[in-house]
Parts: structure tokens; C-alpha cells; sequence
């Protein structure tokens, strides 16, 4: 949904820092935009358009006033997620190739052991 524009950018002065975006939000947004709600950069699609996601605050919370400061959130990126899917399929084939000999052999000893009371 479009509910405003992005008005302004400041660039951080250290790589540490962040970006600073100054937003003008439709009106009719305004009584959900609490000093609780949170401010996310997400992605649209698989396309890459990229958007400001403002969570809606809590009613127990103020709304946030004219020119008021709302904290931001990393956004989780799909390419991230990914990497994160790899590394965990990774880590879980690793795991499972370290107990399978060990579980192969118990497998074996015990049918031995079966098969040495049957007889």
C-alpha cells in the first residue's frame, strides 16, 4: 500500500553507523504509528523493489508525533536465508554421516547378538 514517501536520506559518516530516512506518511496512518512501531527495509517480491514496512505500535503505546524517531530492524534478505539453509543442510549432513557408522555397528552387533540367542 502507498502510505507516504521517503523525503530525505542522511548518510551515516562511519561504516558502523546507520542511514537515517526521513518519511512523510499519509495522515490516515498516523493513529497506528505508535513510538513502538518499528521501521523495516523489506523487499518486494522477487524483484528486488525494496520498501520502508513501518509496523503498526501497540494501543497502549503514544503515537509517534511530527517529526518523532522510530526504531529500525535489520531486514532478513532472501539471499541471506538461503546461505543460512545451506550452511544448516551442511552442518546436518555432516552430523548424520558422524552417527551413521557408529550406529551401522551397534545395528550389527546387536543382530548378532540376536542371532547368537536364536540359535
Amino acid at each position: 500500500m502507498d502510505a507516504g514517501e521517503i523525503t530525505d536520506i542522511q548518510v551515516p559518516r562511519t561504516p558502523s553507523g546507520k542511514f537515517r530516512l526521513k518519511l512523510k506518511v499519509d495522515q490516515k496512518f498516523h493513529p497506528i504509528i505508535r513510538k513502538d512501531s518499528v521501521a523495516t527495509i523489506s523487499t518486494e517480491g522477487m524483484v528486488d523493489n525494496k520498501f520502508v514496512d513501518i509496523g503498526k505500535g501497540s494501543d497502549h503505546s503514544p503515537e509517534c508525533p511530527p517529526g518523532g524517531t522510530l526504531p529500525s530492524e535489520e531486514a532478513v534478505e532472501m539471499s541471506e536465508l538461503m546461505r543460512q539453509g545451506k550452511a544448516l543442510a551442511k552442518t546436518a549432513q555432516e552430523t548424520i554421516t558422524d552417527i551413521r557408522k557408529p550406529a551401522d555397528g551397534a545395528i550389527d552387533n546387536i543382530t548378532h547378538l540376536l542371532d547368537m540367542q536364536i540359535k
